[in-house]
C-alpha cells in the first residue's frame, strides 16, 4: 500500500497545527488591536473551496467601510515559516463558478498588519512549500518540476474557515469549483485578435504512442475533462501603483504555458496524444501569447500584476508500453478570442 496518502496527512496536520497555532484575525482597526474574526480550522483541501459573503463576516461589527469594496479589515498575520515557504492567501471575489474559486488578491508571508478591501465574497487559504503554493496561485515559486508541481487534495495547502468571537460562521459556500465552460473563459485581454494559434498536434507516421488509447477518467469527482488555473502564475508587471485616481498600465511581457502531466512514466507528446484523451484533437504542447493589453490598477492599490493561465485537464488511468499508468494530464487552450485563456489580477504583498 503506498504511503503517499498516510504521510500527506501528516503533513497536512503538522502544517496546519503551525499555521493556527498563531493568532490570525481580522480587526477593525488599524493597529490590529480590536479583532473580533479569527482563523478557526482547516477545510477539506484542494480543490475543495469554503467561501464566505463580507456580509456574514464583517455586516453590524463595525467594521470600516471601503471605498473600494464592499468591507475593509486589517488581517493580523504573524510571521509565516521561510523554511517552509508558507504563505496565507485571500481571494476576493471568490465565486464558485469561477476556476479554482477565484484568483489571488492579497497573499502574506511576512508579519503585518495588512490592509484587505474585500469584495462582497472571500475565501482564505495556506499554503507550504513551493509546489503547493505554485499551484495556489503564488507566482514565480522555485523547485517544482511541471511533472510533479501540481496540487493535490489533502497536502501542505487548503481553504480555512473563520470565526466570530469564539463561534464558527457559516460559509456561503463549501466545497468544489463548478466546472468552467472553456468557451466562455476569459483570456489575457478583453479584445479579439485574428492571430490564429499554433498548429494543433497531431500524431505523426513516423512517431506512433506507446499508449493503448484507453483512457479511464476518473475517480471522481473530476468529470471527462475540467478546467484548472496553471500551477504559478507568472509577474506580467511589478511594482504598481494605482495612485489617487487608479492608472491604466500596459501589459507588454509575453505568456507562455506548456502541457504538463503527473504520470511518473516519461511520456512525449506522441504518446499522451496516444492515450485516448477526449480532447487529444486539441492537445497543445504549448502557447505563447504576446500581444500587448491594457489592465486598470484600482486607486490607492499597490502590488504586482500576474497573469495566469488556464488548463484543460482529465484525471484517470490508461496503459502505455503495457503498464498502468495513473494521473493528470493537462494542456493550455486559446479563449474564444484565440489568446492564451486565463486571467490577469493584481496581488497586493505582505
Amino acid at each position: 500500500m503506498s504511503l503517499r496518502p498516510l504521510l500527506a496527512a501528516v503533513v497536512a496536520f503538522m502544517v496546519v497545527e503551525n499555521v493556527l497555532a498563531e493568532d490570525y484575525s481580522m480587526c477593525r482597526d488599524e493597529g490590529c488591536g480590536d479583532c473580533p474574526v479569527t482563523l478557526a480550522s482547516l477545510g477539506t483541501g484542494y480543490p475543495e473551496c469554503i467561501i464566505y459573503n463580507t456580509d456574514d463576516v464583517f455586516g453590524g461589527q463595525d467594521f470600516p467601510p471601503s471605498e473600494l469594496e464592499d468591507f475593509r479589515a486589517y488581517f493580523d498575520v504573524p510571521q509565516q515559516n521561510t523554511d517552509e515557504n508558507c504563505n496565507v492567501i485571500i481571494k476576493s471575489p471568490a465565486e464558485r463558478g469561477r476556476t479554482a474559486c477565484g484568483v489571488v488578491k492579497y497573499a502574506f508571508h511576512r508579519e503585518s498588519c495588512g490592509k484587505l478591501d474585500l469584495a462582497k465574497t472571500f475565501m482564505v487559504q495556506f499554503c507550504c512549500g513551493f509546489c503547493d503554493c505554485s499551484a495556489a496561485g503564488i507566482p514565480n515559486m522555485p523547485g517544482c518540476s511541471a511533472k510533479f508541481g501540481a496540487l493535490g487534495g489533502g497536502g501542505s495547502s487548503g481553504p480555512l474557515r473563520l470565526s466570530r468571537n469564539g463561534t464558527l460562521i457559516t460559509p456561503a459556500y463549501e466545497g468544489p469549483a463548478d466546472s468552467v465552460d472553456e468557451t466562455a473563459a476569459t483570456s489575457s485581454t478583453d479584445t479579439t485578435t485574428g492571430q490564429p494559434g499554433p498548429a494543433r498536434l497531431a500524431a505523426r507516421e513516423d512517431k506512433k504512442g506507446v499508449c493503448a488509447g484507453d483512457w479511464t477518467p476518473g475517480p471522481e469527482p473530476h468529470d471527462d475533462s475540467y478546467i484548472r488555473p496553471a500551477d504559478g502564475p507568472t509577474i506580467v508587471a511589478s511594482e504598481v501603483d494605482g495612485g489617487p485616481e487608479g492608472s491604466e498600465i500596459q501589459i507588454t511581457r509575453s505568456r507562455t504555458q506548456s502541457w504538463s502531466t503527473t504520470m511518473e512514466m516519461s511520456l512525449g507528446i506522441a504518446d499522451v496524444l496516444s492515450l485516448g484523451l477526449s480532447f487529444s484533437s486539441t492537445f497543445q504542447e504549448s502557447i505563447t501569447d504576446s500581444k500587448a493589453y491594457s489592465f486598470t490598477v484600482p486607486k490607492g492599490e499597490k502590488g504586482y500584476v500576474i497573469f495566469t493561465a488556464y488548463l484543460r485537464c482529465s484525471v484517470g488511468s490508461g496503459t502505455c508500453n503495457g503498464e498502468k499508468v495513473e494521473g493528470e494530464v493537462c494542456t493550455p487552450y486559446r479563449a474564444a478570442n484565440g489568446e492564451l485563456a486565463g486571467e490577469t489580477s493584481l496581488v497586493i504583498e505582505g
